[in-house]
This record gives structure tokens, sequence and C-alpha cells, in this order.
């Protein structure tokens, strides 16, 4: 499966405000950002950045200039299964998987039979059953089901996770010109060995984009 892994930070390295949207990227950026959503098979995120941004991780009109050619699938891990159903990629098409265990799809099942949810046809849950959720079982289901590319677009632990995983990879950063501080943010690289190599970097707009490859 081919994988790229996709973020904007600041340039102290810092992916935002725990627990507030924090906007990095400029218009070049997001232009880029929906071009590779475009050619991906599925999207994949954490459930706090689910939670926090309530994105629809939908390719659209207004950042490429024209109609999408397609919309990729969505993804979300929630182990706990301790997630609102009601955000955006819940409710609208095309699906979105639950990567959870037994336990959360359990806690989802419940939650979709007392909510009477309407979009359970939007929502496919896959458990992993009592085992941990790791990168590697997660491309792999991925595969089962058919998907051939893969991009992920956060958080921080779900970037940790695929960073610091066996698997090969490709992670797109773009450096927006502004400092956060330590204070209230999240890191982008916290702890574990990455073993990337830089390929590339260029300018785009007042940012920087570097390419890397593990």
């Amino acid at each position: 499966m081919k994988i790229i892994l996709n973020c904007a930070q600041s340039i102290d390295g810092k992916l935002g405000y725990i627990g507030k949207q924090t906007e990095l990227s400029n218009s070049e950026d997001w232009k880029q950002v929906h071009l590779m959503r475009e050619r991906a098979d599925i999207i994949l995120v954490g459930a706090n950045t689910v939670r926090v941004d309530n994105p629809s991780l939908l390719v659209k009109k207004k950042h490429l200039g024209r109609e999408p050619k397609k919309q990729p699938a969505r993804a979300v891990i929630s182990a706990s299964g301790e997630i609102p159903l009601h955000l955006k990629i819940f409710q609208t098409p095309p699906k979105t998987i639950i990567f959870t265990t037994e336990i959360g799809k359990k806690r989802l099942f419940n939650k979709i039979k007392e909510q009477n949810n309407k979009n359970i046809d939007y929502i496919q849950i896959i458990s992993v059953g009592k085992q941990d959720i790791t990168p590697e079982r997660i491309v792999n289901m991925l595969e089962q089901e058919g998907y051939e590319s893969l991009m992920i677009e956060g958080g921080a632990m779900v970037f940790s996770m695929f960073l610091t995983s066996s698997l090969s990879l490709k992670f797109r950063v773009f450096t927006a010109p502004v400092l956060l501080g330590e204070e209230n943010t999240v890191p982008l690289i916290r702890k574990g060995s990455t073993n990337l190599k830089l390929k590339t970097f260029y300018n785009l707009g007042k940012g920087i984009v570097s390419c890397y490859e593990k």
C-alpha cells in the first residue's frame, strides 16, 4: 500500500494548540493537500482530530479551483469507541471506517442504536478484537478491503504510530512562518525513532514544504 503522511507545523515543530483548531496552512498548501486527497483511496485521522477539528476530509472545489474528480473514503482510530457520531465525517458520504477494539465496537453499536442513527450506511466499524490497534494491522485490514493508497492527516498520536512503525511511507510537512511556543501546544514528533530521510524541500508561499521517506 502507498502511504503518505501530511501535516502543517509551526517553525518550532508544533501541530497546534491543545484542544483548539489551529490554522497553519496557507492557500497554496491547501491546494496541494486537496490534490493529494483526490489521489488517495482513503484518509485516516485519530479520534481527537475529529473531536477538535470536526473535519469533513472531503476534496473541496474552493481549494482545487474545479470540481473534484473523486472523493476518498475516510477512517478514524478510536480504540474506546467514545467518539460522537453527529460529527461531519459520520453524516455524509462517502463512508467512514472506525478502527476500534471489541469494547469500542460494542459502545459504537450501542450509540447507533440509542441515537437511531439514520446515517449508518456511511459508517463501517472494524474491530481488531482484543489486540492493540497498530499501523501494520490497520494497513493489513485496509488492503483486505481493497484500498491501495492511504493518506494520513493527523493527529500527533497517529503520526507517531506510523512514523515509528516498520512500514515504508512518505511524509510531507508544510512549515508555517509562525512560533506557537511550548505552552498548551502539541509537538509533531514525540518518542521513538523515525529514520526519516529528507528527499526534497521547496518554498510554498511564505512557508516551506519538506518531503521525507522512510
